[in-house]
């Protein structure tokens, strides 16, 4: 909610549908923390696929009780993530199979007997399991772990069946990726040599992240929205900018710079963006 902390809230409704305040609590922390930053560092910035849902989810699962074969490798392998969404990362792919468990049992708690599934926004349910109450039965804090439990199993258990491989072939990028498929691709994929759909490419991000790489759910896990172009500008001098967007230069299926920044973009490999006839420095 991008309002002044003085506004009248309570008295003047806006709105009552925000995005998740995720991206924004990741880059205010990077920034207070930065003395400097450099164009590097704003490129990483950007990029970044630090997850803190995960660093507020994981810790609820340390203390937890060994009841099932399943949430102990699966408590293991999130145990030793650093956190970080990226596409290579078997961790990736169990938290977000397990955060799509969690907040689906969850408001199926908070909302019994609801006609249709209820959506629990993230927030919500990071303070729901902060401070569990009836819902989750006479005895909140237990009942609580047994969801954390529970939901955690069933989603090691899915994703067994999902990726039909051992842990240590899993990964985020083998669900999440970038499929390009433009309006007339069904008359010139068929036509055309090359082709006007590009698919395949890995990617690492989430809803959350600061690099957005938003998804529907774990059934249809590819790309739907993100930032097709970016830029690091340099004010102090303009022709040192950095661009990327993708996925090439031109719009024409045949040409080959059609795709040629479809890898750098997955990658966050930008580019100079200077002036007509200056080289860049870089």
């Amino acid at each position: 909610m991008s309002l002044a902390p003085d506004f009248p809230v309570a008295e003047r409704k806006i709105g009552f549908d925000w995005s998740p305040p995720d991206r924004f609590q990741r880059i205010s922390k990077v920034l207070e923390t930065a003395r400097a930053s450099s164009l590097d560092d704003c490129v990483k910035l950007q990029h970044d696929t630090y997850s803190e849902r995960a660093t507020q989810l994981i810790p609820f699962i340390t203390a937890s009780p060994l009841r099932f074969t399943e949430f102990r490798s699966g408590r293991s392998l999130l145990q030793a993530w650093d956190c970080h969404v990226d596409a290579d990362s078997a961790a990736a792919v169990l938290f977000e199979q397990w955060w799509q468990n969690l907040t689906r049992d969850t408001a199926k708690l908070l909302v019994a007997n609801a006609s249709k599934p209820p959506v629990l926004k993230g927030r919500l349910l990071i303070g729901t399991l902060e401070k569990p109450d009836q819902h989750f039965g006479p005895n909140p804090a237990a009942g609580r772990d047994t969801l954390l439990i529970s939901t955690l199993d069933s989603a090691v258990s899915d994703l067994e069946k999902t990726l039909v491989c051992d842990k240590s072939g899993w990964s985020w990028g083998c669900l999440h990726s970038v499929d390009l498929k433009p309006p007339l691709a069904a008359i010139t994929d068929a036509a055309a040599p090359t082709g006007a759909s590009i698919t395949g490419g890995r990617c690492g991000g989430d809803n959350a992240t600061v690099t957005a790489r938003w998804y529907r759910d774990l059934s249809h896990a590819n790309v739907i929205g993100g930032a097709a172009f970016s830029m690091v500008l340099d004010v102090g001098d303009w022709d040192n900018s950095l661009v990327l967007h993708m996925p090439g230069q031109s719009g024409d299926p045949g040409s080959p710079h059609y795709r040629d920044l479809y890898e750098r973009w997955l990658d966050g490999k930008m580019f100079p963006l200077f002036s007509p006839g200056r080289r860049s420095r870089r």
